[in-house]
């Protein structure tokens, strides 16, 4: 079965994402879709029945501790090992400096 899928449908998913794709990231990214979109429909012309819905794959393994309070760490210790910081939290650089360097 043929899938298509139109570009303002790929523009308006990568807005949701946060994402400015060129005209030629769309062509690759209708064709990238296209091929999720099959992959989809094979797998719903699978026969399920009598097969159990997997949950969690750990079921039954896991183990809950108590949940007992504990003294925390002390703040001017952990801060004293910062490389920076301003009054009492980390200072880091900006993830968004490099992005905006790129566009």
């Amino acid at each position: 079965m043929e899938v298509k899928i139109d570009k303002r449908t790929i523009q308006r998913i990568a807005e949701l994402a946060k994402l400015s794709l060129k005209d030629d990231e769309l062509d690759s990214m209708q064709e990238h879709f296209a091929r999720m979109i099959k992959n989809f429909q094979k797998l719903q012309e699978l026969n399920l029945e009598g097969v159990d819905q997997l949950v969690n794959p750990h079921e039954g393994l896991q183990r809950m501790r108590e949940d007992i309070p504990s003294k925390g760490v002390d703040r001017e210790e952990v801060l004293s090992a910062a490389p920076d910081r301003k009054d009492h939290f980390f200072r880091v650089p900006s993830p968004l400096k490099e992005v905006r360097k790129k566009q």
